[in-house]
This record gives structure tokens, C-alpha cells and sequence, in this order.
């Protein structure tokens, strides 16, 4: 492999990894929207399917948008950064 082949993908992959978190960031703060907008109707629909309270629906909301949170930064953003480092 030739040095300016590993070049050109660590960029190939750098832009990927940044369009990747946009991505995601975006569906984050869109889900976030919903659920802040109409989550008294979601989590009664949800509380009818599945038969949970709404209480314990709202902490799985949480749950959910803090672990998809960390999984962003953990497998996007951060990879980002670091190959934007050792690009400079």
C-alpha cells in the first residue's frame, strides 16, 4: 500500500465519519423535538401497546436518547477528531 493511497482513505474516511455524526446528531435532535413536542400522546399510545406506566416510558425515552448519545460520540465523533489530529 503506497503512502498516498492510505492518505486519500484516512480522508475518505474522516469525511465519512463527520458526515456519519451530522447524520445521527440530526436524528438525535429530531427525536429529542418529537418526543418534547408530543411525548404525552406517545407514551400513552405506548403505554396502551405495551402495557407500561407512563412514567416508566419517560425514563426509557432518557435512556434511550442518552445511550444513543454516547454511541455517536463514541463511534462517530470521537473517531472523527482523532483522525482529524493525526491528519494535521
Amino acid at each position: 500500500m503506497t503512502t498516498g493511497r492510505s492518505i486519500t482513505d484516512l480522508q475518505t474516511l474522516r469525511r465519512f465519519l463527520g458526515v456519519c455524526t451530522l447524520l445521527n446528531f440530526g436524528m438525535l435532535t429530531l427525536a429529542t423535538g418529537v418526543l418534547l413536542a408530543a411525548g404525552g400522546p406517545i407514551a400513552s399510545l405506548h403505554s396502551r401497546w405495551f402495557g407500561l406506566p407512563e412514567a416508566t416510558l419517560s425514563v426509557m425515552y432518557f435512556s434511550f436518547l442518552a445511550g444513543y448519545k454516547l454511541l455517536i460520540l463514541g463511534f462517530n465523533l470521537v473517531p472523527y477528531l482523532a483522525l482529524r489530529c493525526v491528519d494535521r
